[in-house]
């Protein structure tokens, strides 16, 4: 018999792997190096030509630059964190019964309340000597 179509694979098909790497740490890349270059452009623009408004946008395009470099460094240590998760036993221990709340002694949230009309009537007192000072 001669098969018609499409063979079927004889070895069985293994399961998608976890995603292991961040797919926006490209992305991130790019807007990193083309930020890095227009700040360079741009200074060298407001430094040849003296026109303020390239040397604010040579600012502005640094200033995205270092969010940039500090979403990478935030992605890194997720991706990290998310290794050290992976490869961590995952038996729980038992909680240790000495850091529960005890309720005869927790404060009431009336009493907090009152502590900071205190403590901000404090601050309001010591405004109004540093400014009654200061006047004279």
């Amino acid at each position: 018999m001669k098969p018609t179509g499409a063979e079927q694979p004889t070895h069985p098909v293994e399961p998608a792997s976890p995603l292991t790497r961040d797919p926006y740490r490209g992305v991130v890349i790019v807007l990193f190096v083309l930020a890095a270059f227009g700040t360079v452009g741009a200074a060298a623009g407001g430094i040849i030509l003296p026109n303020p408004l390239l040397l604010d946008a040579a600012v502005t395009l640094a200033l995205s630059a270092g969010i940039l470099v500090g979403v990478a460094l935030a992605q890194t240590a997720r991706a990290e964190q998310r290794d050290d998760a992976a490869s961590a036993p995952t038996a729980v221990e038992p909680q240790d019964p000495s850091t529960d709340v005890n309720p005869t002694t927790a404060a009431h949230p009336t009493e907090v309340l009152g502590w900071l009309a205190g403590w901000y009537g404090g601050v309001g007192q010591l405004v109004e000597k540093s400014a009654s000072a200061s006047a004279m």
